[in-house]
C-alpha cells in the first residue's frame, strides 16, 4: 500500500487511470514494471 502512494500520487496522468483497474492489476504492475512509462502502457 505504501509503495502504491509513493509510485502514484506524484503523477497526475497515471492517478486518474489507476483508479479504473483493479488492485490485483496495480500490484502486477507495481512489481514488474519499474518506470512511470511502462507502467502507463500498461495500465
Amino acid at each position: 500500500m505504501h509503495d502504491f502512494y509513493l509510485t502514484y500520487s506524484s503523477n497526475e496522468k497515471l492517478t486518474p487511470m489507476v483508479a479504473e483497474i483493479g488492485w490485483s492489476h496495480n500490484t502486477a504492475i507495481l512489481q514488474k514494471c519499474k518506470d512511470d512509462l511502462e507502467r502507463e502502457f500498461h495500465i
